[in-house]
C-alpha cells in the first residue's frame, strides 16, 4: 500500500471527449506508479464503479484518485466526457491545478474536446498537457494530423498551441503492459475482408463543432479514416441534393482502393485539415468494377452527367 506525501501537492485531472480514454489513462497512471510502489493500482472498473457507469460504459460521476511521484503528491480528478454530464465535468475541473486533455488519434477533435477546453479556459485552468491516445489504432499520418488539429484549436482558444506539451501513446497498452505500435491491426487471418463500396450513417459537424460552415453535395471527395488506415472516398447522397452542417445523413462511399472494413465499423471523414463528420458503416456493398473505379477519377461535371444518365436509365 502506497504512503502519500503531502508536500508540493498538485491537483491534475483528465478532460476530453467521451470514449477517448480518460479513465483508461487514469487507471494506467496508477498502474505504472504502483509498479514503483508510489500508488495503489486502480482498475478501470474501480474508477467507473457506479452501476449506471458500468451499464453505459462511460464515466458519469467525477472520480478522485491519489498517487505520487518521488517529489509530489497528486489528487487526480477524472472528469466525465459525455455531453449529458457536463455539470459534473465543471465541478471536477473547478478543483484542478492543471489538466490532461485526452484526444483519441482515431477521432481527433470532437465536440466535447472543444467544449471541455473552453470550459477549462473559463474556469481558469491555465496549465494543460495533451495526450493523444489510441496511437496503436491509428497510422502515423493520422496521429500527426490530430496533433496539428489540437494545436490549432488550443491557439484558437487562447492557449499557447505551439508550445503546449503533446504526448502520443496508448493508455490501454500501458494498462496492459504492452508496447504500442502505430498502425497495428490484430485479427484472425481471413476474419476481415477488404471492401471499397459501402453505405453509412454519418453525423456532419457544424461550424461551432469544428466542421464546415456550408453544406456539401454528391461527388465531393473526402478522406476517410478508420482504425489504422485512411483512403480517399467519393461521397454520394441518396435521395437528396445536399447535406447541411449539423445534420445526420445516410451516405454512400466509394473508395479509391479496397480497405479492411465491416458493418458497424466507425470512421471519420475529413476535408483537408477539417474534420467534416463521423459515422458508422451500415451496409457493405459489392466491390466496384474496374470501370467504376476509373470513374472515380473523373472531373465533377463528368461524374454528375454520368450519374444523371444512370438515374434516367433506371
Amino acid at each position: 500500500m502506497a504512503t502519500f506525501i503531502s508536500a508540493r501537492a498538485l491537483a491534475p485531472g483528465t478532460i476530453g471527449h467521451v470514449d477517448h480514454g480518460k479513465t483508461t489513462l487514469t487507471a494506467a497512471i496508477t498502474k505504472v506508479l504502483a509498479d514503483k510502489k508510489l500508488a495503489a493500482a486502480k482498475k478501470y472498473a474501480d474508477i467507473d464503479n457506479a452501476p449506471e457507469e458500468k451499464a453505459r460504459g462511460i464515466t458519469i460521476n467525477v472520480a478522485h484518485i491519489e498517487y505520487q511521484t518521488e517529489s509530489r503528491h497528486y489528487g487526480h480528478t477524472d472528469c466525465p466526457g459525455h455531453a449529458d454530464y457536463i455539470k459534473n465535468m465543471i465541478t471536477g475541473a473547478a478543483q484542478m491545478d492543471g489538466a490532461i486533455l485526452v484526444v483519441a488519434a482515431t477521432d481527433g477533435v470532437m465536440p466535447q474536446t472543444r467544449e471541455h477546453l473552453l470550459l477549462a479556459k473559463q474556469i481558469g485552468v491555465q496549465h494543460i498537457v495533451v495526450f493523444i491516445n489510441k496511437v496503436d489504432a491509428a497510422d502515423k499520418e493520422m496521429a500527426e494530423l490530430v496533433e496539428m488539429e489540437i494545436r490549432e484549436l488550443m491557439t484558437e482558444m487562447g492557449f499557447d498551441g505551439e508550445k503546449v506539451p503533446v504526448i502520443l501513446g496508448s493508455a490501454l497498452c500501458a494498462l496492459e503492459g504492452t508496447k504500442p505500435e502505430i498502425g497495428m491491426i490484430m485479427c484472425k487471418p481471413g476474419s476481415m475482408k477488404a471492401h471499397d463500396s459501402l453505405e453509412a450513417q454519418v453525423y456532419i459537424l457544424n461550424k461551432e463543432e469544428g466542421g464546415r460552415a456550408k453544406p456539401f453535395t454528391s461527388f465531393i471527395q473526402l478522406q476517410m479514416f478508420s482504425k489504422t488506415w485512411d483512403c480517399a472516398a467519393q461521397v454520394t447522397i441518396p435521395g437528396k441534393e445536399m447535406v447541411m452542417p449539423g445534420e445526420d445523413s445516410q451516405l454512400q462511399l466509394k473508395m479509391m482502393r479496397p480497405m479492411v472494413v465491416e458493418q458497424g465499423q466507425r470512421f471519420t471523414l475529413r476535408d483537408g485539415f477539417l474534420t467534416l463528420g463521423t459515422g458508422v458503416v451500415t451496409k457493405i456493398l459489392p466491390n466496384l468494377s474496374e470501370d467504376e473505379r476509373l470513374a472515380l477519377t473523373e472531373g465533377k461535371k463528368a461524374r454528375e452527367k454520368r450519374h444523371k444518365t444512370e438515374v434516367e436509365n433506371k
